[in-house]
Parts: C-alpha cells; structure tokens; sequence
C-alpha cells in the first residue's frame, strides 16, 4: 500500500496527560473529556477556517497538516497508535486517535481528535 490517502477535515487539537482509565471505545467517556477540555480552553468551543486541515494516511503513518501551506501538525507512526474511535455528536464527526508518540510514554497520554 504505498498510495496515500488525503481528506480535508478540521483539526480540533491534541490533549496529553490522559488518564489511563478512557475507554476509547466509550462515546459516553470521549464527550465528556472533549466537552471538560473545551470548558478549560485546551481545545477550542468553535471550529473555524484556520482549523481546516488535511488528513493523510499511509501505511507507515497518519499526518495532519495545516491546509493553508501545509504545515504539519501531527504525524504519528502506526505503530504508535494504541486506539482510534469515530464519535459521531449532532453535526460533529470525530475521529479519535490514543497515542504514545515518545519512548517510555504509555498509550494513555496522548488523544488527537
């Protein structure tokens, strides 16, 4: 598989210091961590243009990129990832990735969204 995939999305941020008892599986769980960051302004209520990004995905990794320039935002090694979730709420469709992106850090600490 060496094509790659690309989709334009918004990019809602990336939260560290998981607590390791989420349930990426648990919609119920996903919201209410997402809902509480947004309360605390570590991700944003409102996604406007300048969170449009482009989502590619290979078989070595999935990247994130600004799609003004396309600076990258995130790329994550597939091995690396621990989970990903689909969250659908109301007109939101969120994709979740649980990461460990350095040596040592438990898959707990990292969730991209």
């Amino acid at each position: 598989m060496e094509e790659e995939g690309k989709k334009g999305k918004k990019y809602l941020g990336q939260l560290t210091s998981i607590p390791g008892y989420l349930n990426p599986s648990s919609r119920t769980e996903i919201l209410h961590f997402i809902d509480k960051a947004k309360r605390s302004h570590q991700l944003p209520g409102h996604l406007t243009q300048e969170h449009d990004a482009v989502l590619s995905l290979s078989a070595y990794n999935v990247k994130l990129a600004w799609r003004d320039g396309e600076d990258i935002i995130l790329r994550v090694p597939i091995h690396d990832i621990a989970a990903v979730s689909y969250v659908r709420d109301d007109a939101a469709h969120l994709v979740v990735l649980k990461t460990a992106q350095d040596p040592g850090i438990s898959p707990s600490q990292s969730l991209c969204a």
